[in-house]
């Protein structure tokens, strides 16, 4: 019996496997904005069990494929909130009664150009 194997203890490689669920969900959260131990926390795993994980061949496809649709649902969310943004600044700038403050001037000035 060799050494690699004695320390390997009957276990395949992460590596040689494909990922689970479980490091999916850490990745998952990690990818939007979580701490990777508090991701690894999160789903019941040891955040050097994930570290580990993180060297997998499908972990940074994965990790991408991940961010890339966090950042389309946001651009979809702010795209479909962005008419009542501006209903709501265009009440604001009508407003005589309302004192306009730094911060709606400067987002007016931002959504106005």
């Amino acid at each position: 019996m060799s050494l690699a194997s004695v320390r390997q203890n009957g276990r395949t490689p992460c590596y040689k496997s494909k990922l689970t669920p479980k490091v999916m969900t850490a990745i998952s959260l990690a990818a939007t904005g979580m701490s990777w131990s508090d991701a690894a926390s999160k789903v019941n795993m040891t955040s050097e069990a994930l570290r580990k994980w993180r060297k997998h061949p499908d972990t940074q496809p994965f990790l991408e494929r991940v961010v890339t649709e966090n950042l389309l649902c946001a651009k979809h969310t702010a795209i479909s909130h962005s008419k009542r943004a501006v209903e709501v600044l265009v009440e604001i700038m009508e407003d005589k009664t309302a004192r306009p403050t730094i911060c709606s001037i400067k987002f007016c000035m931002c959504v106005i150009g």
